[in-house]
């Protein structure tokens, strides 16, 4: 199958003096992708650019705006220049969500990676009302290729064969774009990453599509626009830096028990509490509960002063230095409370 273009190419070389050619015969689905197949419509959805990673910004999934540009807070600007600029917005000025004000004009990629440049808010409340009211959102954020991924073109009106190595996502849209008078060839093997970190090895078309549409809605896709106190980003704020017990109390204040202990919650949902000499290993959890914000932590250690780590803590407030958390006692009449600051 990987020569059959190359055949075909040939085949119609030796004929390109007739006035009529062969009909040509599509190769097997399993190896080649037509205007006609589900499969094609997939790929680009899996392939659009996802525009809700600025969403605090720019509150509309369906476009991200170009690097760099500024904004005001406060009176006060700030540049972005990258993820990790937003991130850290995300977490250090969430409070302030509603006052952030962009500098225009700036530049916008759409989900199709068209291009638009904005001068002022006029221009960008006309496109939030035109995707967020209709709720458009096709990309598949759940799955992603791995690439390089090497594809065979065929041209069926011009019999013209091209190979290119897709890079990215752009590469791959741009590829399954328009399929008129296209045929398709991936190269298989090639690789999936899941929602979850997982890798996916697919061996033919079949298997692709239905591991698209097995995992496309598996995941969330944090395509929210209207940010509510409760979105506040506990995780990537746990997973951000060291934190040490800055104080701790029952019935009494214990702090100095557990002030030389750090804490390290990993992306994994694995926690490290350390002290100078040794390393417990443990777990971590956050949920919302009835909009409570619950972080469980089990270390694997029951003894004093580390058992007492051990609870489903309610967040209280939290921000990029300080978390401060409640749970109830074993002690009728009074509440535990548990503050952690970050060291790093």
């Amino acid at each position: 199958m990987k020569h059959f273009f190359k055949i075909l190419v040939f085949a119609l070389a030796l004929t390109g003096c007739q006035k009529e050619y062969e009909k040509v015969v599509e190769p097997d689905k399993s190896q080649a992708i037509s205007a006609e197949d589900n499969i094609a419509e997939l790929i680009k959805k899996v392939a659009l650019k996802d525009g809700s990673f600025d969403n605090i910004i720019d509150r509309c999934s369906a476009i991200s705006i170009e690097y760099p540009y500024s904004i005001l807070i406060n009176d006060e600007f700030y540049q972005i220049n990258s993820l990790d600029d937003i991130e850290i917005l995300y977490i250090d000025y969430f409070h302030y969500r509603d006052d952030i004000e962009i500098q225009y004009p700036i530049t916008i990629t759409y989900s199709d990676y068209s291009e638009s440049v904005l001068d002022n808010s006029d221009d960008l409340e006309e496109i939030q009302e035109q995707y967020n009211t209709n709720l458009i959102d096709d990309d598949i954020e759940c799955i992603d290729f791995n690439y390089p991924v090497e594809i065979t073109l065929y041209n069926t009106a011009y019999q013209k064969a091209d190979y290119i190595v897709a890079e990215n996502d752009f590469m791959m849209y741009n590829t399954f774009r328009d399929l008129s008078d296209q045929i398709i060839e991936v190269e298989y093997p090639i690789e999936l990453t899941l929602y979850d970190g997982n890798q996916v090895t697919i061996t033919d078309n079949v298997e692709l599509e239905n591991q698209i549409n097995e995992y496309k809605d598996s995941c969330e896709e944090n395509d929210e626009v209207d940010f509510e106190d409760e979105d506040y980003p506990v995780s990537d704020l746990l997973t951000s830096g060291i934190w040490k017990v800055s104080h701790y109390s029952d019935t009494t204040d214990e702090t100095h028990q557990l002030s030389l202990f750090t804490i390290e919650f990993k992306s994994d949902f694995s926690v490290q509490v350390t002290d100078n000499s040794v390393t417990i290993d443990g777990t971590w959890e956050f949920d919302l509960y009835d909009n409570l914000k619950i972080l469980e932590i089990e270390v694997d250690n029951y003894e004093t002063p580390l058992v007492w780590l051990n609870d489903g803590w309610e967040i209280l407030s939290a921000n990029n230095e300080e978390i401060l958390m409640q749970a109830e006692s074993d002690t009728d009449g009074f509440i535990k409370k548990l503050n952690l600051q970050k060291t790093k």
